[in-house]
């Protein structure tokens, strides 16, 4: 079994250097879709944010934007591993249930429909926020840093709200940046790429002993590949989003 950055297709003809060999007894216990999710990118990326951007510790109160997407999930679950106090924002009830629920976040909120997304924060973070795990940029990044603590940090890991704006609205607050004095760094995956084997092993370990949960969305069929892609941008899909081609 092999993982690879390639195309949508059933078929791929590549030299060995295009491919990572994955441990088959890994996966003897795990199931396979974990080399995408939480053993995959997702995972490292939620990994080195947290750890090595962000710089969490015990005790700490994390916000997660887009916490029910395929980093999200995985970031909620290592900080709350961690002994943080985890808050995540998603776009439904269904998915602030799962949140809670399923991966065992201390709270939830729908920013679709609460009144105010800065109350609703306060209400659940009274002392304010240590970390922001930013995924999504705009507005709802603008009310995370009106709620961060003076000296917060914040992990900028994406800008969904960004990806198709016609405006351009990027960030208003930040005014507060610099009056909060607070610490803003963005990064890229490859940037730890010789530290990939010690992030795989610390979320493998979550998965073994049941500290965390994957609940991928898998979708059948090579030929709905474009449609699944879409759906990441329209917020229907929860977790990794994997297109089950068939071949095994």
């Amino acid at each position: 079994m092999v993982r690879g950055d390639l195309g949508w297709s059933t078929h791929a003809n590549v030299t060995g250097d295009n491919v990572e060999r994955l441990d088959r007894s890994i996966f003897e216990i795990l199931p396979l879709t974990s080399a995408l999710g939480a053993l995959g990118p997702a995972g490292l990326t939620a990994y080195f944010g947290l750890f090595d951007i962000a710089k969490i510790q015990p005790g700490e109160t994390v916000l997660i934007s887009s916490a029910a997407g395929a980093v999200g999930t995985i970031a909620g679950q290592l900080a709350r591993a961690h002994g943080c106090n985890v808050i995540g924002l998603a776009g439904s009830d269904e998915k602030c249930a799962d949140l809670t629920a399923t991966f065992q976040l201390d709270a939830a909120i729908n920013y679709r429909t609460c009144d105010n997304l800065d109350e609703a924060i306060r209400a659940v973070s009274p002392d304010g926020l240590d970390v922001y795990f930013d995924n999504v940029g705009g507005a709802i990044t603008d009310a995370a840093i009106r709620s961060m603590k003076i000296r917060g940090r914040i992990a900028v890991c994406g800008q969904t709200s960004e990806y198709n704006s016609k405006s351009g609205r990027g960030w208003t607050e930040t005014t507060s940046i610099i009056t909060r004095r607070l610490k803003v760094e963005g990064f890229i995956l490859f940037d730890f790429q010789d530290r990939f084997l010690e992030a795989s092993q610390h979320v493998s370990g979550l998965l073994h002993s049941g500290e965390l949960v994957e609940k991928p969305t898998i979708i059948a069929g090579i030929e709905n590949a474009a449609t699944a892609f879409v759906s990441l941008f329209a917020e229907n899909s929860a977790g990794r989003v994997i297109i089950d081609a068939g071949y095994r």
